[in-house]
């Protein structure tokens, strides 16, 4: 049988010879124009190296042929084969290619209609390399995010100014209702309720002694203020300063130690009066049930706000509970989902592996994996599933609590094959040929950086140091290495000897994003190593090694500072070495809890190289990595709180002996107070038929003052409309004169009428205010506007001083009008021709105050008291002054329902200053809200 005839392949020699594996082939398409397999044509030496396929065993076969399976394995690569030569456009991609377990970087392009030419590289060590990079900093990450505790990295200015967050952990996010993109763009300002007076010291003692634990409040994204204990400590990084914080939530504490301090309180107030202790702890029952409300609601309304998937399976796999991120992201409504078998919504084939590892889950009590699930609308998403079990007393399955993360678009984006371009002239990589001597015989376009950085052309030398790497790769007849940097590109440059052409082929690959990744990598494993050293707890990683034996395998710096141990020390301790004598038995309870739930919160005692035993609170976390079951142990020294709690013992003790002591004297007091219970009844009942009585008197005053306001006012307006027309039809004196006194009365007949009425219903209560947002600056400049006609007609100046700008204020405009007209009209009243009004306005704290100010007559300082009181006046001249004294009273009562108050300041002959204030902020009220 002859050998297989070779095809015509431009540049055959540069094929031949290329470390990069090339493979010329024909795309075979159904009647459809669907591409369904290839036959190979030509291969090259170097396709059978990283393949592993010899050349004589697949020409001239079809690749599914020669390759079992690989369309079952592989199918995107007959699509992405058969889109480059149907478009002619090139493609380039990186595929793992799984019947020959190798990782790929491929180059095609169409070089005649029907034909590609594949170019390959083997990648398999870059991306184990990236893998284990990626493994690094995936650990690195696992214990930020695994940590119980909330962490919080940001920096800090020379003069100790928080900066912006650089980093934060899942469990901040959560504690704060922040999204971690959202709490990247704030500062620890941004998060710290009001600051007190006695925090800059805690940021001195920070910025002197490197590290400090101190409490405060932090607001979440809801507003509630969420009580945190921080244990901070600065790390210089790359020579800035970094603030690396662990926040706890306290609350729990917090609510011990009131709850402590409350109870004092109270055993102290039952030595005072036991009446007052009983009311007070009906009080606290109510408290206790509005925060046990409050709390339930804030933990629904955080599940309800979840933005990622939340469901919860019952030990069958059947749906108890989604979330609304769940639905949303499926498309289902709740109705259809509750009580369905999970498998129901697997795609494809996956209900027998979902089996096989649900029945794992229940075992191991947690699990992380992936499934693709159906969409209501058709469509696939593929998600990652992380979860735990929820057991019962007995250890039975009670329910599952799992999020669901859509990672359908993540996925795309990972696998997405960049391209590569075709080879030899259209390649995007650099592909030239040189004479031992260094001379650039051939170049395609892709090198044009490399010339031009190297100043070469096509017959010309390359750069002397190229050339004597040039001459060393000839002269040995190894392939030679290199790296070059052409601007914000790097290039790996291989020198291929080819003794048959008497020349070197140079083959190069744009390194730029591999060498990026790379540094990326490096740089996060070295910051979340920092961060792990840096923490101001001691971190610590244990792993269980059998027979009921814990022993450390990795140690943060504050845990080595803390027991006086080297870190090599550190790694050579078991659980029994490091705990002190009885407390490493105790830890079986917690290890259990870890075992079935994955956390547990236990307090142990330590002892130190020295011997020193600390008691330590510890915050575990027990998973799986690398196939071995590890505890992560945030610990903290709580030496401080054990003997602030052995103080408090003690004077509860003291406490509980005086109220022993009190209580045998409460006998007597008892008896006395059901004495003084019997005396209270009975004062109670005649005080009820007091108030029966006075309520009848105030019935019978309000329905006497309306009776007489009636009777006033019925003959008082035909008197009004006749007046009015006497004064349009009056054409001559004394008619004019006479019909203008006959208005002016009745005009103020009925002011005075109307005074009257709304003192009796101030004084009962039955004053009504109708409430609405009122510019009081616009009220006083219409207010001068109207009075200005009678000052000048005086001879008064009118003077008003207003600021640029006064706060709105909620108020009867109306019956305000009427209190300022009324003091206006009393200062003309009562100041000479010549003299001057002042009305001036101003913000006085939480309220406007306004001051109507004259140089009038004044007031004798024996009637100021009486000014406020219905029928007091201030001029004993009935004739000159006319009034029944009912205008500041009435002012009086209308400024007290607008929550404001009003007083007279004035001596005699100097003049009068009439100030109230009307508050700018009330307690909201609907838009025409009435008030008395």
């Amino acid at each position: 049988m002859s050998a297989p005839i070779q095809p015509v392949i431009p540049y055959h020699d540069l094929f031949k010879h290329m470390l990069n594996g090339v493979a010329y082939c024909r795309m075979v398409f159904d009647t459809k124009d669907n591409p369904v397999d290839f036959v190979y044509l030509y291969v090259n030496p170097a396709f059978e190296k990283i393949t592993g396929l010899k050349q004589a065993a697949i020409i001239n076969r079809r690749v599914t042929d020669a390759i079992p399976g690989i369309k079952t394995e592989n199918p995107e690569l007959f699509d992405t084969y058969g889109r480059v030569v149907l478009t002619g456009e090139p493609a380039e991609f990186e595929i793992y290619v799984k019947p020959l377990k190798r990782w790929l970087a491929v180059s095609a392009y169409r070089p005649k209609r029907g034909h590609f030419v594949a170019i390959f590289e083997n990648i398999t060590g870059r991306k184990l390399t990236e893998q284990a990079l990626a493994a690094s900093d995936a650990q690195a990450r696992l214990l930020l995010a695994l940590s119980n505790d909330g962490i919080m990295v940001h920096g800090m200015t020379p003069d100790g100014q928080p900066e912006p967050f650089i980093e934060v952990n899942e469990s901040a996010c959560q504690m704060l209702g922040y999204s971690r993109s959202e709490l990247l763009k704030m500062s620890p300002a941004d998060i710290d309720a009001p600051k007190n007076p006695d925090e800059i010291p805690v940021i001195d003692r920070l910025m002197s002694d490197g590290s400090v634990v101190f409490e405060r409040f932090h607001i979440a994204k809801n507003g509630t203020r969420i009580p945190v204990e921080i244990s901070s400590r600065i790390a210089d990084v790359n020579g800035n300063k970094m603030v690396i914080s662990i926040v706890r939530d306290i609350a729990e504490r917090k609510k011990e130690r009131m709850l402590l301090e409350r109870l004092v309180a109270e055993r102290t107030q039952e030595l005072n009066d036991i009446n007052l202790k009983l009311t007070q702890e009906i009080e606290q029952r109510a408290l206790a049930q509005r925060a046990l409300e409050a709390s339930e609601s804030h933990f629904r309304s955080l599940y309800e706000k979840l933005l990622v998937g939340y469901q919860s399976l019952d030990a069958e796999a059947r749906f108890l509970e989604v979330n609304p991120a769940w639905l949303k992201t499926m498309g289902y409504a709740k109705e259809e989902v509750i009580g369905r078998w999970f498998g129901d919504f697997l795609a494809g084939d996956q209900a027998s592996d979902f089996r096989e590892k649900f029945k794992r889950f229940k075992e191991r009590g947690e699990v992380e994996t992936e499934f693709v699930l159906v969409r209501k609308n058709g469509s696939h998403a593929l998600v990652s599933v992380t979860g735990r079990i929820d057991y019962d007393t007995l250890g039975a399955v009670r329910k599952t609590h799992c999020l669901i993360i859509d990672i359908t678009e993540r996925r795309r984006i990972e696998q997405e094959i960049y391209r590569l371009a075709s080879f030899p002239l259209v390649n995007p990589n650099p592909i030239m040929r040189v004479s031992p001597q260094g001379e650039l015989l051939f170049a395609n376009n892709a090198s044009r950086p490399l010339m031009e950085h190297w100043h070469a052309r096509i017959g010309g030398l390359l750069p002397e140091e190229l050339r004597a790497e040039i001459t060393e790769a000839y002269s040995s007849g190894l392939v030679r290495n290199l790296e070059v940097t052409v601007g914000e590109q790097t290039y790996d440059i291989k020198l291929y000897p080819n003794f048959e052409l008497g020349a070197l082929n140079l083959y190069g690959i744009d390194i730029s994003r591999r060498k990026k990744i790379a540094r990326e990598l490096e740089i996060s494993e070295a910051n979340y190593r920092m961060l792990f050293n840096n923490a101001s707890d001691a971190m610590i990683l244990w792993k269980s090694i059998g027979n009921n034996t814990w022993q450390i395998i990795e140690a943060n710096r504050v845990a080595c500072e803390r027991y006086g141990y080297s870190r090599d020390e550190m790694l050579a301790l078991t659980g029994q070495q490091l705990n002190a004598p009885g407390s490493y038995s105790s830890l079986s309870p917690a290890i259990e809890q870890m075992r079935r739930t994955g956390y547990a919160t236990y307090e142990l005692k330590h002892i130190t190289k020295k011997g020193v035993v600390i008691p330590v609170e510890v915050y575990g976390h027990q998973f799986e990595l690398n196939g071995d079951i590890v505890i992560l142990a945030v610990v903290r020294d709580i030496s401080e709180r054990k003997r602030l709690e052995a103080e408090k013992e003690k004077y509860q003790d003291r406490l509980e002996a005086m109220v022993e002591e009190r209580t045998r004297s409460l006998t007597e007091e008892i008896a006395s107070r059901h004495r003084a219970e019997a005396e209270l009844q009975r004062l109670y009942e005649h005080e009820k038929s007091l108030s029966y009585a006075l309520k009848k008197q105030m019935d019978e005053r309000v329905f006497f003052t309306r009776a007489l306001v009636h009777e006033l006012k019925t003959p008082l307006t035909p008197l009004l409309g006749s007046s009015e027309m006497l004064v349009n039809l009056a054409r001559e004196e004394p008619l004019i004169s006479l019909s203008r006194n006959v208005q002016s009365g009745a005009v103020k007949l009925r002011k005075r009428i109307d005074q009257l009425l709304d003192l009796a219903k101030g004084e009962v209560g039955l004053l009504k205010l109708k409430f609405a947002p009122v510019d009081l600056g616009n009220l006083l400049k219409e207010l001068v506007s109207f009075i200005s006609p009678s000052a000048v007609k005086k001879g008064l100046a009118i003077r008003l001083e207003l600021p640029p700008s006064l706060p709105p204020i909620e108020g009867d405009r109306d019956y305000l009008y009427r209190v300022i007209l009324n003091l206006l009209d009393n200062a003309l009243k009562f100041t000479s021709s010549g003299g001057q009004v002042t009305i001036k306005a101003f913000v006085s704290g939480d309220a406007i105050e306004v001051w109507v100010s004259d140089t009038g007559i004044g007031i004798p300082k024996e009637k100021q008291e009486r000014l406020f009181v219905p029928y007091s006046r201030v001029a004993s001249d009935d004739t000159e002054f006319a009034g029944l004294g009912l205008g500041l009273s009435l002012c009086k009562n209308i400024i007290e329902l607008h929550g404001g108050r009003i007083w007279i300041e004035s001596q005699k002959d100097k003049g009068t200053t009439v100030r109230f204030t009307l508050p700018v902020i009330h307690p909201k009220q609907e838009k025409g809200e009435t008030r008395s």
